[in-house]
């Protein structure tokens, strides 16, 4: 069974038992939390707001669950658009992180699959963000823990045109409409479900973020009202193909599902 965030079912021994050694910490934290929401919401001006007593010892407790999930396993999901060609080949291979050597070696398969004409993929990586300072940070291998159906904004993009970020970005805001026609029209959108470590992800910050969920997801659990959250998870090394658990594709009926009725343990928060 998965390690997935939004379930507390499925956390392990040693998470329950963290977990449940820090129950009064936990509790505490967030109930003066609340209650300073509360208080600040009343006062007619601002002031500034007592300091929360738990925070020094939840922060520490954060630190010591970081240890424990650093050695775990979750389940992420990443959302694209590729062809059935590169998805045979990330299940046998494994997943190769976004830079700008795979980049161009994705475009010259496709231009030899006749999708792409010879100038249209030279322009498609000429223009990638991986080549600009200014576009952020695009290399690396990009997940989320949070099953977003695939029209969401927040993945709508990535499932809509062929090649990610580090191909259509510099393509959008009515740059060149174009160009997305051509990205629109290859491959099909994909969400991938996915085994990640969390040891190296985020440049070894991972475990701590995750952390944060992890208990504001047992805090819910125990009746505190918070808004549940995700993360963005980042693997800068190649994943093994069998790491990858499951492949849903555009036309699939649990690609139409996704984030609504599947996974079966998952609720969106407006639900």
């Amino acid at each position: 069974m998965s390690l997935d965030l939004w379930d507390v079912g499925t956390y392990d021994a040693d998470i329950e038992d963290w977990l449940h050694r820090h129950k009064s910490l936990i509790l505490g934290y967030f109930d003066f939390e609340k209650k300073r929401d509360e208080e600040m919401e009343k006062e007619a001006r601002w002031s500034a707001s007592p300091p929360n007593p738990y925070s020094a010892d939840y922060l520490r407790a954060r630190e010591d669950l970081a240890g424990i999930l650093a050695s775990k396993e979750i389940r992420v999901f990443h959302y694209s658009r590729m062809t059935d060609r590169e998805v045979k080949s990330l299940v046998s291979n494994g997943i190769v992180p976004t830079s700008s050597s795979f980049l161009k070696e994705r475009i010259d398969h496709i231009v030899e699959e006749g999708l792409l004409s010879k100038e249209q993929g030279g322009r498609i990586f000429a223009e990638s963000p991986l080549h600009f300072a200014d576009s952020g940070i695009r290399k690396g291998f990009w997940t989320t823990t949070v099953p977003f159906q695939p029209s969401d904004g927040a993945v709508n993009l990535l499932v809509g045109f062929w090649g990610g970020e580090s191909a259509y970005w510099r393509f959008t805001g009515a740059r060149d409409e174009g160009m997305l026609d051509v990205l629109r029209g290859i491959g099909r959108g994909r969400i991938l479900e996915i085994l990640v470590p969390l040891l190296n992800a985020n440049s070894g910050r991972a475990a701590f973020s995750v952390g944060e969920v992890v208990i504001k997801q047992y805090a819910q659990s125990l009746g505190c009202e918070l808004w549940p959250e995700g993360r963005d998870i980042c693997v800068d090394h190649t994943i093994p193909g069998s790491k990858v658990l499951r492949v849903h594709s555009e036309g699939e009926k649990t690609y139409s599902q996704f984030g609504k009725t599947y996974p079966e343990s998952y609720s969106p928060p407006n639900a």
